[in-house]
C-alpha cells in the first residue's frame, strides 16, 4: 500500500533524463531513476517498522497509565516527607514509615523517583523511592523546606544542626 502511494505521488526526475532511452514509464508524468528504487524500498520498510513501533508505544503508554497513582502530593526538593513503605516479614505485611528530607528528584511519568535522606543513629541513610511503586502505600509532606538547588547533595557533608533547612511558608502542605 505504501509502495503504490510513493510511486504514484512522488516523481524523481533523473539528471540524465533522456526520453529516447525509455526513461518515462507509461501512464506516469514523471521519470523514475532505477538507482533510487532501493532507497524507496528502504523508506517503505522504515515506515512499516515505525507503524509497528508506534502501536507498541501506545500499548506501553496505556499500561503505564493504569499503574500511575493519582493521589500523590506535590513534592519539592527540600521537603520533609514521611513515606509509608510496605514491608513483608514472614507471611505478614506491615507499613513502615520512613521520614526524611527529599534531596533529589529524578525521572518523570511512571519512572519518577525521589531520594530521601535521614540520620539514623548518627549515620546518614538515603533511600530512593519509586513514587508509583505498589510498595509505597502513602507519602505525606510534613514540612516545606527552602532550597535553591535541584539536588541537595551538599547535605551529605554537613553534620548536626548544619543539615537543617529553613522552613518555607509560601507553598501549602
Amino acid at each position: 500500500m505504501l509502495e503504490t502511494a510513493i510511486t504514484s505521488q512522488y516523481r524523481v526526475w533523473n539528471e540524465n533524463y533522456n526520453p529516447l532511452q525509455g526513461d518515462v514509464l507509461p501512464g506516469t508524468l514523471g521519470v523514475y531513476s532505477s538507482r533510487l528504487l532501493p532507497f524507496y524500498q528502504a523508506i517503505i520498510e522504515d515506515c512499516e517498522f515505525l507503524a509497528k513501533a508506534m502501536h507498541a508505544q501506545e500499548i506501553i503508554r496505556s499500561i503505564e497509565a493504569e499503574q500511575m497513582k493519582t493521589n500523590l502530593p506535590v513534592i519539592y526538593v527540600g521537603d520533609t516527607v514521611k513515606v509509608g513503605v510496605i514491608i513483608q516479614e514472614g507471611g505478614k505485611e506491615r507499613t513502615q514509615p520512613y521520614e526524611g528530607v527529599v534531596i533529589a528528584k529524578h525521572g518523570g511519568g511512571i519512572n519518577q523517583n525521589i531520594t530521601v535522606r535521614r540520620i539514623f543513629q548518627g549515620v546518614g541513610v538515603e533511600r530512593v523511592f519509586l513514587l508509583h511503586s505498589p510498595r509505597i502505600e502513602s507519602i505525606k509532606v510534613l514540612r516545606r523546606g527552602k532550597a535553591r538547588r535541584a539536588k541537595l547533595y551538599y547535605l551529605r557533608d554537613r553534620v548536626g544542626k548544619a543539615t537543617r533547612l529553613k522552613q518555607r511558608f509560601d507553598r501549602p502542605i
